[in-house]
């Protein structure tokens, strides 16, 4: 009880002096001095864009492969049922400094015809009060017009081109997604920034919106369809094009067949730049864990509904 006692004042002054910090914070009658503020027309950001050519690899040449006839109708949407856990574990364990995870999100309607999807990543807006993009500087084979067509406002740390053929299939819409132009300026890893990395992006395409602070998996519920793609090992400072006929992405062709949507689409795209390409191949395989049982159920359901038709 004495050392209690003891204790007592310095206990006393401590809670005084909180107090009094109290006080402080909470007193009204300090004048308030003005902030000075620095205007900005651009900021860092990963986007997302639907357009209609692309700005680099130009026109889109008819896609090399693809669903045709009765074999697209057969694929009714399988996409979404995947093994969200997995991925979501998977994600709570790759956050290395090696490594380095990005998203970026746009909107825009599918509508039948050839289309450009690009994804990339670095400073987005305008240099200016009056809204206007200058030409950017040379890298790579990047237009310096590229700016206005993707509201960059520098040349961007990643950049990816891919043709989109989306075909009407009555109430469907098959999907084609080829990619053209892999432009890997920077990591956005915090360590080995002059090291390979191994490249993974999941796009996912979703009627509602994304959720707030979206990760791979919850943008996955609900979504319309997914695309997984291992781009590989790629060193920052790389350029990987499509030239002619030669395709260096000829394994990365994807397809699915989603319900036509009322109205336009969200795109969400999920970048994985990994210190070892192991991290990718596991990422990539717990994206598509349970496609297996869906494709299965969608490929038999669509064959019964054939037979149906057909009065056998």
């Amino acid at each position: 009880m004495q050392d209690l006692w003891r204790r007592m004042p310095a206990t006393l002054g401590i809670l005084a002096a909180l107090s009094g910090c109290a006080r402080t914070m909470l007193d009204e009658t300090q004048p308030v001095l003005p902030v000075e503020m620095k205007t900005v027309y651009d900021r860092p950001a990963g986007l997302v864009r639907l357009l209609d050519t692309c700005p680099v690899t130009g026109g889109q040449p008819e896609p090399t492969a693809g669903l045709v006839g009765g074999a697209a109708a057969a694929l009714i949407p399988v996409a979404v049922d995947v093994g969200v856990s997995a991925v979501k574990d998977y994600l709570s364990r790759l956050q290395s400094e090696r490594t380095g995870n990005w998203n970026a999100s746009g909107s825009g309607r599918l509508q039948p015809g050839k289309k450009c999807l690009v994804v990339l990543r670095g400073r987005i807006g305008s240099v200016s009060s009056d809204g206007k993009i200058p030409p950017l500087p040379k890298q790579g084979s990047l237009p310096s017009e590229l700016g206005r067509t993707t509201h960059l406002t520098a040349p961007p740390a990643f950049y990816l081109e891919a043709s989109l053929h989306v075909n009407a299939l009555g109430d469907r819409l098959e999907l084609l997604v080829e990619p053209r132009l892999l432009h890997f300026a920077r990591t956005s890893a915090q360590r080995g920034r002059n090291e390979v990395k191994a490249l993974g992006l999941v796009l996912v395409l979703r009627g509602t919106p994304l959720p707030p602070r979206p990760t791979e998996a919850t943008a996955r519920e609900n979504a319309e369809t997914v695309f997984a793609f291992n781009l590989g090992p790629v060193r920052p400072g790389t350029e990987i094009k499509r030239v002619s006929s030669a395709d260096p992405f000829a394994d990365l062709h994807q397809a699915a067949v989603i319900r036509a949507p009322e109205g336009a689409v969200n795109f969400g795209a999920f970048v994985t730049e990994a210190g070892t390409p192991d991290e990718v191949l596991r990422l990539m395989n717990a994206t598509m864990a349970r496609q297996g049982d869906a494709l299965t159920k969608a490929l038999s359901e669509s064959i019964q509904a054939a037979l149906k038709d057909s009065g056998q």
